[in-house]
């Protein structure tokens, strides 16, 4: 007989701690894996079950770690087939089936918890978040009170002050939430109900806390990343905002209106490459717009490295073939090195459209004709014709440049393709032994511009500096 009782002492579970005691312990459990501890926790339990294998709690809790999932609800079921009169069993499966929206089965777990105890106020809290759902916001505030009048619960809080919100009584619900956040600060519905309440009160120091806590417990969420972000823009801190929105655009389809803001930020801060960073996502988000192209050139450009500057140039063309600016800013970029011939060509292109970037390439246009020596009417005539306007005005700018580079000297020869009606279709420099671009550019638009008979031919000019042949 003693040996019996012996084995029954052994075998049986331990005595339920205090309620207060383990809902401590759950909400732990919950905010563990809110911020990705649920491992941790698991291993911890398993370990702690193995020693103490009687110990229904500590299945409780192990259910716990995964609430609600289809896991943590078989884990539930097993323990509750064994102990069905434990409370926290159908508390787990109560709370389970409300974020299944079972609403019905949760009831009935949570009605069940009180037949054997009235006054367990986890169970009555749950009670009234079905009240909530339903949008009962009488029975819920009842509920909610009831519980706290049992123990004071910072989810009870938080149900209360939510229920309060819904009333319209934001005070007395920003008072209750605070007190919810005090007990228990890992509570996401909490923190955005009161995200909201202080930025509708413009307390934009306090919202930026609140999002800040929110954003810890959910780190994926774009939209917490976006309202944070936002706060740091409007309270002036630049560097904490591009870091922000940087995160919020590891969590969120990039949206153009943010990226411009970006942008700036690193514009202002002088980060080039946080800036080209964000233009080249910019640029992947918009693809008609030639906006971050533009900008990408001029960063490329500010580095020295005038051939990607120019690559971003053509593609802000090709994204919008219309717009003057990429033409102006191309023309520009090989002025700069001194490829006059391909920037005059640019210059044309941007002066023939409209808009202001027109307006000021057609300046910028009769200023490097007027650096070119261009005749101030284009020759025409027969090929031989052409040729000599063409030899005496290079010749002319030649003499002239010489005083400046003494050794100058050498070969041109460029071919003209001529349509049938008397339109240049092409200028193609073949040769240049003289160097000058300056030089070379003269000839080349000299020879563009001209008026050809009409008929189709391809003849090349020849020049000798200080000694012509003619065209053939």
């Amino acid at each position: 007989m003693l040996s019996l009782l012996v084995a029954a002492i052994v075998s049986a579970p331990p005595p339920l701690p205090p309620p207060p005691q383990v809902l401590t312990e759950l909400r732990a459990i919950e905010s563990g894996a809110l911020r990705g501890k649920g491992d941790d926790l698991r291993l911890k339990y398993q370990d702690q079950a193995r020693n103490r294998p009687n110990d229904i709690l500590l299945r409780v809790y192990l259910a716990w770690v995964v609430l609600p999932s289809d896991d943590a609800w078989n884990q539930l079921k097993a323990v509750a087939a064994l102990n069905p009169d434990n409370p926290w069993v159908h508390l787990g499966m109560g709370r389970t089936y409300t974020a299944w929206k079972m609403r019905d089965q949760a009831k009935a777990e949570y009605e069940l918890i009180l037949k054997g105890d009235s006054k367990f106020s986890a169970a009555i809290v749950g009670l009234g978040e079905l009240a909530l759902i339903k949008g009962d916001l009488p029975d819920a505030e009842a509920k909610f009170r009831s519980s706290l009048a049992i123990y004071d619960d910072p989810r009870a809080r938080a149900g209360l002050g939510l229920t309060l919100l819904q009333a319209g009584k934001a005070a007395d619900a920003k008072a209750e939430l605070d007190k919810a956040i005090k007990g228990w600060p890992d509570q996401p519905s909490v923190l955005q109900a009161l995200l909201k309440i202080q930025r509708d009160a413009k307390d934009a120091k306090a919202a930026a806390g609140t999002a800040t806590r929110l954003a810890e417990l959910q780190p994926k969420d774009p939209e917490v990343r976006k309202i944070l972000a936002d706060l740091r823009f409007d309270e002036g801190n630049k560097a904490e905002a591009a870091k922000e929105y940087e995160r919020w655009l590891r969590v969120a389809a990039p949206n153009a209106e943010v990226l411009v803001r970006l942008e700036a930020l690193y514009r202002e801060l002088k980060d080039a490459d946080g800036e080209e960073r964000t233009l080249q996502v910019h640029a992947s988000v918009e693809k008609d717009d030639p906006a971050p192209s533009l900008r990408l050139a001029e960063l490329a450009e500010a580095k020295g490295n005038a051939e990607v500057a120019e690559g971003h140039l053509l593609e802000a063309i090709e994204r919008d073939p219309k717009n003057a600016a990429p033409h102006l800013q191309l023309a520009r970029l090989r002025s700069k090195r001194e490829a006059y011939f391909d920037s005059l060509a640019a210059y044309r292109t941007a002066s023939a459209m409209e808009g202001e970037a027109a307006t000021t390439a057609k300046a910028e246009r009769a200023e490097l004709e007027k650096k070119l020596k261009l005749p101030a009417k284009p020759p025409k005539g027969s090929v031989d014709a052409i040729y000599n306007a063409v030899a005496k005005g290079l010749n002319d700018f030649y003499l002239e440049r010489k005083k400046a580079k003494p050794a100058l000297a050498g070969d041109l020869k460029i071919r003209v393709r001529v349509k049938a009606t008397g339109e240049v279709e092409s200028v193609d420099v073949l040769n240049d032994t003289v160097g000058d671009p300056l030089l070379t550019a003269h000839v080349y638009f000299a020879l563009n511009d001209a008026v050809y008979p009409k008929q189709k031919r391809e003849p090349v000019f020849e020049f000798e500096l200080g000694s012509a042949k003619k065209g053939k």
